[in-house]
């Protein structure tokens, strides 16, 4: 059998196999070294001013002390022929930014002149700081002041974002935790030549020769990045950026060779989701309302239309990917894909771009809505509006706004559910004769009537005097509770004639006109009379 798979591994095989691992291992682009002494904030573009690096240089240190996780920013002129999220991590790992085997660095980089920013965030942190979390940071942090040229502003405020997300995850530990991308070479090696082994045995299918090693899939090489990382001693920043990880890489390979795997399709992206908190009156609540809110969204450009092309310049289809925005690439059994060069993943080929979106085709602006509010709403209910949230990149759907309720709190009445409640004051004299009282209702005040000898506590229901529910439209009750009040601010006669009351009370005939006072003293007298006998 070894024999056999052995002649199976011909000449042409070897050559495959020696392009993968040779492109793997050469870097296309020359990365700037890691600063001595190492910086947090590195600006090679000369953007920012020597004030500015030194606050944001300070800021990131003193997150450096606080947690053992680490924060860099670098600010460069372009990428070259790489992604910026490519260039990203290979920098990344290049500086060994977070601590070694945790993976818990981040990067924010900017290439000042692609006019493209990226955050890098390591495996470690990558729990907290997600994808779609440093995607809504970079939007809506950190662009909206770099379109204004407020550079400085834009790196602190996206930055408190991150720290906010990443602060004291992770603890010092005492040993260094054995990192486990030492055996992804062994692995993709395996997996290589079982692919060559099983092309090989299919005779029918044509074989395709090599013709340029720089074209293999951009996974591979970044899994061969975390292996120089580990050879290396991690200098004095430690190891540790975080790559691909073994999900990230087997899905990229077999999507690319067996025509699966979306995540290098181009698709449409429709436009986030906006979150608008509304508050209102109770009445308002119970009643239904209309209210207009102003928000801050994105909107398709008014001056170009969406299109990102200023008025009267050509927008053609990409001559590179054909509109798809992605070139695909085939070098023996290996397929790679990234994003065109030429349109940056458009599809789309802008002569000139428009001058009030940069070519993006969205804006910011105020947009005024109107909102309907229907009866029985509760804090906490969200009301979806289709098609009011940002809209799409490339003409993409809008996506939607959601309207959060908070119902303010009422000086008088309380809710739970589609029941109110509401504490009533009464009279000593009304308590004890009876009568009837006014109580206010969300319709308006009603009469109650209150009977003789009622005591503090006391709950009388009128139904239907609550809310009615959003769903199947029953009204809810509002629940009464007593409370007796007590006379203060009493003249020498009316104190006079109580203390008559109260001796007129006492005696033999407590416990007919006060049983509650009377059962009391009785029971405090048998426990003081039962603690004497235990005593004995």
């Amino acid at each position: 059998m070894i024999k056999r798979v052995l002649g199976l591994l011909s000449l042409k095989s070897a050559v495959i196999f020696l392009g993968v691992f040779m492109a793997a291992t050469v870097s296309a682009v020359t990365f700037p070294d890691s600063p001595k002494p190492f910086r947090y904030v590195n600006d090679y573009t000369k953007t920012l001013s020597a004030k500015e690096l030194d606050a944001l240089e300070a800021k990131l240190a003193a997150y450096g002390k606080e947690t053992s996780s680490q924060i860099a920013v670098v600010i460069v002129p372009t990428t070259g022929e790489y992604e910026v999220s490519q260039y990203a991590f290979e920098l990344g790992d290049k500086w060994g930014i977070g601590r070694k085997n945790l993976n818990n660095g981040v990067l924010l980089l900017i290439a000042k002149d692609d006019r493209k920013l990226f955050i890098a965030v390591g495996q470690g942190l990558q729990g907290v700081l997600t994808d779609a979390l440093a995607s809504q940071i970079i939007r809506n942090q950190i662009r909206p002041y770099f379109r204004n040229e407020q550079y400085a502003q834009g790196i602190d405020n996206g930055l408190d974002y991150i720290i906010a997300a990443t602060k004291g995850e992770f603890a010092a530990q005492a040993e260094e935790e054995k990192d486990f991308g030492d055996v992804v070479p062994f692995i993709m090696l395996a997996l290589f030549i079982l692919i060559v082994v099983m092309a090989e045995m299919n005779s029918r299918r044509p074989y395709v020769s090599p013709t340029n090693n720089h074209v293999l899939n951009d996974v591979l090489r970044k899994s061969m990045s975390d292996r120089r990382r580990n050879d290396r001693d991690g200098g004095g920043f430690g190891g540790g950026f975080g790559g691909a990880d073994f999900g990230d890489m087997f899905g990229d390979i077999f999507g690319d060779i067996f025509g699966g795997g979306g995540r290098g399709r181009q698709r449409v992206v429709r436009g986030e989701d906006l979150r608008y908190d509304l508050e209102i009156t109770l009445e308002e609540a119970v009643k239904g309302t209309t209210k207009d809110i102003q928000i801050n969204t994105l909107a398709h450009c008014d001056s170009c239309g969406g299109s990102g092309a200023e008025k009267g310049s050509k927008v053609e289809t990409c001559p590179h990917c054909h509109g798809s925005g992605r070139i695909r690439r085939q070098q023996g059994f290996f397929v790679s894909e990234s994003i065109c060069p030429t349109c940056h993943g458009n599809g789309k080929k802008i002569e000139k771009p428009c001058h009030s979106c940069h070519g993006e085709g969205r804006v910011h602006k105020k947009e005024n809505l109107s909102v309907k509010i229907p009866a029985g709403v509760d804090t906490g209910n969200q009301l979806r509006l289709a098609g009011k949230g940002a809209a799409g990149e490339n003409g993409a759907p809008a996506g939607d706004l959601y309207v959060v309720i908070h119902v303010r709190e009422h000086n008088i009445f309380e809710r739970d559910g589609n029941n109110l409640y509401c504490e009533v004051p009464i009279s000593f004299a009304t308590a004890a004769l009876g009568g009837e009282i006014e109580v206010p209702t969300l319709d308006g005040r009603v009469k109650l009537k209150i009977p003789a000898e009622t005591q503090t506590g006391k709950l009388f229901r009128m139904r239907g005097k609550g809310v009615a529910s959003t769903r199947s439209g029953y009204a809810g009750d509002l629940i009464c509770r007593i409370v007796v009040e007590t006379p203060v601010n009493l003249t020498s006669e009316q104190k006079e004639l109580l203390q008559k009351l109260e001796e007129s009370l006492q005696g033999k005939d407590l416990s007919k006109h006060a049983p509650k006072s009377s059962g009391f003293l009785d029971g405090v007298k048998k426990f003081f009379d039962n603690l004497g006998k235990s005593d004995k």
